[in-house]
């Protein structure tokens, strides 16, 4: 676990973290007081997190954590539409709307755990997912 805040040179100041084998980097400009004020806070929530054992959860603006519904949507649009080929982000929305959402969407992104997807996969494998390809029934 690591979070350290950088300066770039005539670009403005980073907080990078490593966690759990996740690096990630978020730009903060010319403001260095609020780039360290970030960094501290995320260091002690992460600290805690290792601590107590608890989930790091992500929050929107409002503070409210979203539903995995709101978060995939979401993602298809920010990410799949403008990262990949039309084919590739069609794909995930039919996986994701025929299989995903129906299943786990109503919960907010903290109440899903790992064995939860690890049932889900689970459960698909034996209604017949075959080669790649999901079987809507």
């Amino acid at each position: 676990m690591g979070v350290k805040l950088r300066e770039r040179a005539g670009k403005g100041w980073y907080v990078l973290t490593d966690w759990n084998g996740q690096r990630k980097a978020k730009f903060f400009g010319k403001d260095k007081a609020l780039a360290k004020a970030f960094a501290a806070k995320l260091a002690a929530k992460l600290k805690w997190a290792e601590q107590s054992g608890e989930a790091v959860t992500l929050a929107t603006k409002d503070g409210t954590i979203p539903t995995v519904a709101g978060y995939l949507r979401d993602w298809l649009k920010v990410y799949a539409e403008a990262h990949c080929k039309p084919s590739t982000a069609s794909g995930y929305r039919i996986v994701l709307e025929h299989h995903v959402i129906p299943e786990l969407g109503t919960r907010r992104l903290h109440e899903v755990s790992r064995i939860d997807i690890k049932r889900l996969i689970a459960e698909w494998l034996a209604r017949g997912r075959r080669s790649g390809r999901f079987i809507t029934s």
